[in-house]
Parts: C-alpha cells; sequence; structure tokens
C-alpha cells in the first residue's frame, strides 16, 4: 500500500483551484498582432490600410500583463506508480456510449449504488443539497474514459461528493497511483457542482484497496449554503430557457448570460480558488478561464446539454498560458466553445461588454489556430459547421456575395441591440475563405474606396426603422483576427 499527496502536475492538467489566471481576451479577441484595438475610419479622413490597428478604446491580452503563473484546467495527482500494483489494461480510448447498459444509465446516489464503495466522514446535519445535473451516467464524458475499477474509484468519489463526506473509498480495487490520479482528475472534469474539495491538501492511498482522504475548503453547513445560493442563481438563468427552445438556442442564452454577468478577474488570498470555480461566475460575478467554463458547462448540463471542459494552451500576442474551455454536443454533433475569449475586456470602460462569438461553436481545426488541447484524454474531433454561431445565423461571406452579407449582418446586430435597449453594438461576420481573400474583402471595406460607407448607406435605406450612425466606424479586420470582421456600429437616435 502506497499512499501519496497531491502535490504534482501532470501535464496541463494541473491543480483546479490554483491561483494563477489564464489569457483574456482583448476587444478584438485575444489574438493580437500590434497593439490589438480596433480601427477608426473616417468618412473625411484618409482611410488606413485593411487590418491597422489604432488604439481605439480597446485592450488585447498583449496589452494585459501576464501572470506569472499559467492558469491550470483540471486537478491531476501524482504520476507515481503504487508498489506491487497490476497494471490493468488501459481503456482511456473507449468511446462513450449513449447506449450503455442499465447498470450505468444513473448516477448512484447512495453508497449502496457503488459495489465495493464507500465514504464517510463528518458531514452536516440536515438534507443534503443536490446540484448534480439530469445528464445520464454515459453522458459524463471523461467517465467514459476510465476502465472499470477507475468508475468504481469516480463513483464513489461522487457519493463522497453528494454527502460532502472527507473519505471515500474502494474494497477490491487494484488501480496504480496514475490511474486514480486519472479517476479523481475525470471525476472533476465531469462535476464542475464539486467545487469545495481542497485538491492541494488531498491524499490517495492506491493498491488492492483505495482510499482518498478529502480536505473540504470549509465547514459543511458553509459549503451548504453556497450550494443554496447556487441554486437560487442556476434557476434564474435556466429561468430564461423555454420548454420549446433547441439546444442551440439554450446555449446561445447560457453563453450571453455567463459574459453577461461576469467580469474577467483573478481571486485574492485564500479565497482565489472562488474565480476557478462556478462559485466566482454563479455567486461573485468575477472568475478567470476555469470558471467561466466550468460554469457554462453546469449550466449546459443542468439543462439536459451534454458539455465538458477541455485544457491546454491558448495563444495570444503576450505569449501562451494554461487555458481551460469548453466541448459542447449539440444535436449529436460536438462543437469547441471558449466563453472566456467571448467575452472581451475593455480598456476605456470595463463595464462595456463587446460580446463575440468568434469562438462559439468552433471546429477543432478552427480552434487549433491559438488553442493547443493537452491530449491528457481522447477527445471528439469536432468537424461540424452546421452550428457554428455564424453558419447558423448566415453570417457567412465571401468576396462574392461580402455586399448582401454585410448589410444582413447589420440588420442582425442592430435589431438584436434594439431588442436588449442598446445604442451601441458589434456587427460580425465571418469569411468562410482563405486569409488573404479574408485581407483583401477588408482593404474593399475599410481600405481605398471605403465601401463600408455605401454599404451602410443602403442598409439605411433598407432598414431606416435600425437606421445606424456612419459618420465613422471602427472596426477590426487584421491578420489576427481571421476569419471575422468586427465592425462597431451604434443605432441612430
Amino acid at each position: 500500500m502506497v499512499k501519496k499527496r497531491l502535490w504534482a502536475l501532470a501535464l496541463a492538467l494541473a491543480v483546479a483551484l490554483s491561483m494563477a489566471a489564464c489569457t483574456p481576451a482583448g476587444p478584438d479577441g485575444p489574438q493580437s498582432g500590434g497593439t490589438g484595438g480596433a480601427s477608426v475610419l473616417s468618412q473625411a479622413s484618409e482611410a488606413p490600410s485593411a487590418g491597422q490597428d489604432a488604439p481605439s478604446g480597446g485592450q488585447s491580452a498583449s496589452e494585459k500583463p501576464a501572470s506569472s503563473e499559467a492558469e491550470s484546467g483540471a486537478p491531476s495527482a501524482t504520476a507515481s506508480s503504487s508498489s506491487g500494483a497490476s497494471q490493468p489494461s488501459p481503456s482511456g480510448t473507449q468511446s462513450a456510449d449513449r447506449a450503455s447498459s442499465a447498470a450505468a444509465s444513473s448516477r448512484p446516489s447512495s453508497a449502496g449504488a457503488v459495489s465495493g464503495a464507500s465514504s464517510s466522514g463528518a458531514t452536516s446535519s440536515g438534507a443534503v443539497i443536490d446540484l448534480s445535473s439530469p445528464l445520464a451516467l454515459s453522458d459524463y464524458y471523461y467517465r467514459g474514459r476510465l476502465n472499470e475499477n477507475q468508475r468504481r474509484l469516480y463513483d464513489a468519489l461522487s457519493v463522497a461528493a453528494q454527502g460532502l463526506k472527507t473519505e471515500a473509498w474502494v474494497a477490491g480495487c487494484r488501480l496504480t497511483q496514475k490511474e486514480c490520479n486519472d479517476a479523481i482528475t475525470a471525476y472533476l472534469l465531469d462535476h464542475p457542482e464539486t467545487f469545495f474539495w481542497n485538491l492541494e491538501k488531498m491524499m490517495i492511498t492506491s493498491g488492492a484497496n483505495v482510499k482518498v482522504e478529502i480536505v473540504l475548503r470549509a465547514e459543511p453547513a458553509e459549503i451548504q449554503q453556497m450550494q443554496i445560493a447556487i441554486q437560487e442563481r442556476t434557476r434564474a438563468a435556466l429561468a430564461l430557457l423555454d420548454d420549446g427552445m433547441t439546444e442551440f438556442e439554450a446555449e446561445c442564452i447560457l453563453h450571453d448570460w455567463i459574459i453577461d454577468q461576469t467580469d474577467y478577474q483573478l481571486g485574492e488570498g485564500d479565497d482565489a480558488w472562488r474565480a476557478h470555480s462556478i462559485v466566482g461566475v454563479l455567486l461573485d460575478g468575477a472568475a478567470v478561464c476555469e470558471g467561466y467554463a466550468n460554469a457554462f458547462q453546469y449550466l449546459l448540463n443542468l439543462a439536459g446539454i451534454q458539455a465538458f471542459g477541455v485544457t491546454g494552451v491558448a495563444t495570444s500576442g503576450s505569449g501562451s498560458e494554461n487555458h481551460k474551455w469548453n466541448i459542447v454536443r449539440i444535436d449529436g454533433e460536438y462543437y469547441q466553445v471558449d466563453v472566456t475569449w467571448d467575452d472581451p475586456i475593455s480598456q476605456t470602460d470595463p463595464s462595456e461588454k463587446i460580446r463575440t462569438y468568434r469562438y462559439f461553436n468552433c471546429t477543432t481545426q478552427e480552434m487549433a489556430r491559438d488553442h493547443t488541447l493537452d491530449g491528457a484524454f481522447s477527445l471528439p474531433n469536432c468537424t461540424a459547421v452546421q452550428y457554428n454561431y455564424y453558419e447558423k445565423n448566415g453570417l457567412t461571406c465571401t468576396q462574392e456575395d461580402y455586399e448582401s452579407r454585410f448589410i444582413r449582418a447589420v440588420e442582425f446586430f442592430a435589431a438584436r441591440a434594439r431588442e436588449e435597449g442598446r445604442r451601441d453594438f458589434t456587427m460580425e461576420l465571418k469569411c468562410v475563405q482563405e486569409p488573404a481573400q479574408y485581407l483583401a474583402l477588408a482593404e474593399t471595406l475599410f481600405g481605398g474606396e471605403k465601401h463600408c460607407f455605401a454599404l451602410l448607406a443602403q442598409y439605411n435605406r433598407l432598414y431606416p426603422a435600425l437606421a445606424v450612425e456612419s459618420g465613422a466606424v471602427r472596426y477590426v479586420a487584421g491578420e489576427d483576427s481571421y476569419p471575422v470582421l468586427r465592425v462597431y456600429l451604434r443605432l441612430a437616435a
């Protein structure tokens, strides 16, 4: 029997509640080649070249001081093996089966539901606060990456978490230290509602029997109070959803809700862990990437939509840092989403929310331009485009059809701004051609003859009720902004 403390980090799967921060986004997204701000185009001035960046009230990731430590994604334990432990055949590449056996169709709700598993330790008096989602057990993605004995430990951890227990163990379950680490990591990636474990102080005893000693971040009664507050907050978010909504519609609403309710902020002192958890978004309104991703996953899961967190490295003008984002399943197809990078930071007005959809339901290939997965677990290759935000809403263009699509995009976002009671809004249009065509299109719109003004004049004639001011236009359309053209507009008084 070997006892190990959870000190080390495996790959980018570090302690989930570490105190470092990930790369935030600027007004034109986190990528930056220069200042990262939007350029200002005036009808009366000499037009800048396409993609020229001018400081006009935006802050890019390159302008934000990088954290001295990289933010982690999910937790992990030491990767050393336990003495004398056998090595079960790895099954980390098995696929998650939605039609799994009846034994795995529901989450265990008591110790008796897990064969050979138990949990013990102090718990609070009164009813257990259940923050779990309605997903079937087969829809917890990372559980499907584990072998049978690892799943037994995973389920024992679930029982312990639900009862705020300080110990979980599985008898007759021979696991190596690394297999224990992977099971704990998988559980925490699947269950962002388990925000209250102090991972740096947990202990694993591996071997023929497995025991995990759990340290809570607060007294059980205090944790229960946070859980009750989280329940109330999630009810407010889920109340925005209607039974007749599609999964895509529900995903959009929850994506926007998190951005509108949350500021990107580092945690401080002993409470810094809150910014890395659902507590940061749902109770504090301030979080880093891990908090954004965990809250998005949690709300989607509560809405019955499969979503899970992924970790890796994100690259911006300020360099590369560890990062966390999501994979979401919409109508049976997987997409990558980064809510943090869809919530850019405004330098001139921190309260300004320049909401974007550049990282909403992307393919693996699209996201790989500045996001690199760490490969700790096998992940689905996201290839579908149907529910990419721009594709779904007709906000894509080529050099051949950009005029009608530009006008369509202005009308789409102007109508949303009017509905939300805002005058200032951002129009976005995705170029579905190669970077060279994208830059040529940007030159046509914003350089030379400034064709965007002619299109805005045409738009105002077509949609007088949603007319926009067109004396000057701020835009982002540089090489680092590919494939999205972004124009900042204001509804006419």
